[in-house]
Order: structure tokens, then sequence, then C-alpha cells
């Protein structure tokens, strides 16, 4: 559900950002297909330098965690900027696009790592598809209310991350549960424990 609640919230970038700088600040077709490869090289950078150096420092949760926090954060930020600043908007929307994508690898990281090799290709799945649903879904959703209000999908996003994180935060009790329960079992050996 983490995964879906977060693959939820980057979907209204997709359906509304472009809609919201075209509104707010007049942006023509070509300005927002380089605004929006910048956020492209944005996030890849921080998947290939800044996920990496995360989740040596923080673990595999709190990594994933504060990046799904920091989307959060940036879509209650995202229409207020938009109303005063293209500056502050596009820092907001670059916290944004960082949150993202060192969350997406995060999730995979997590799942790899609390599955024994007969359910890795389950777990991984599982992930694609809680991804593709929400991406499915996401885009006619948060597009819809867009025609409502230029916030509404920008502060539901922000709920689908606290959803996000709850979800996190139940999986790293049972998984620290799981991983206590498998230590010293055979198929403990993957997760550190010590096989008699």
């Amino acid at each position: 559900f983490a995964k879906f609640f977060s693959a939820l919230a980057f979907a209204v970038a997709q359906a509304t950002w472009p809609l919201l700088l075209k509104d707010r600040f007049g942006f023509e077709d070509v300005q927002l297909g380089l605004i929006l490869a910048v956020a492209g090289v944005i996030g890849a950078v921080s998947q290939a330098f800044l996920f990496g150096f995360l989740e040596r420092r923080l673990g595999r949760h709190l990594t994933v965690g504060t990046s799904v926090f920091f989307m959060g954060s940036s879509t209650l930020v995202i229409p207020k900027t938009a109303e005063t600043s293209l500056a502050l908007h596009l820092l907001a929307a670059g916290i944004f696009a960082v949150g993202f994508a060192c969350a997406s690898p995060g999730f995979h990281a997590l799942g790899v790592y609390y599955c024994d090799r007969s359910h890795q290709g389950w777990a991984q799945g599982s992930l694609v598809s809680a991804r593709n649903a929400a991406l499915v879904f996401g885009p006619t959703f948060f597009g819809w209310l867009y025609t409502k209000s230029q916030s509404a999908p920008y502060y539901t996003a922000a709920g689908a991350c606290g959803l996000s994180l709850c979800a996190l935060a139940l999986a790293a009790v049972v998984g620290e549960r799981y991983e206590e329960n498998e230590k010293g079992s055979p198929e403990g050996k993957m997760l550190g424990g010590e096989v008699a």
C-alpha cells in the first residue's frame, strides 16, 4: 500500500503540474517540455548519487520514509508558491522530484530485503503492479480534481503521502519482527542471521 500511495502522489505531477505552470505562469509548450526534462534530470541524478548515500546513512526504512515525507511536504507548498513566486515553486517541485526519485528504488530495496528467494518475483511484481494501478487511476482522478480546484490535487497527494508513511511505519514494525523471527532459521541467512 505504501508504494501505491506514493505513486498516486507522483501522478499529481503528471496530471496537473504542466497545467498549473501554464495557468499560473503562462508557460508555453516548449517551456513545459524543458522544465519537465529538467525535473527528469533532477530525478535521475538523485537516484544515481543521493539514494545510495541516504540508504547507507539512514537505512532502508528511514530513507524511504524521509523521501515520501519530502514528497508530501512539497505538495503542500506547491499550490501556495504557484501564487507567489516561480523560483519558490520550482524549488518545491524540485524537492518533490528528489523525494520521488529516492523513494521509488527504496521500495524495491525493501521488497527484496524482506523476501526470501522464492518470493522475490512476487514482491517485485506486486510493487510494479501497485505503481501501475496508481498511474492508471491517479492522472484521471487528479485531472478531475484540478477542474474543481487547482490546489485540491496537491493537498490530496499530500494525504496520499501521509497514508504511505503510515503503511511504511507498519511495514517497519512487521519487518523488524520478521527479521527477529528469521534470524537463526535456514532462511534467515538472507537477513544476516546465523544458521546452526
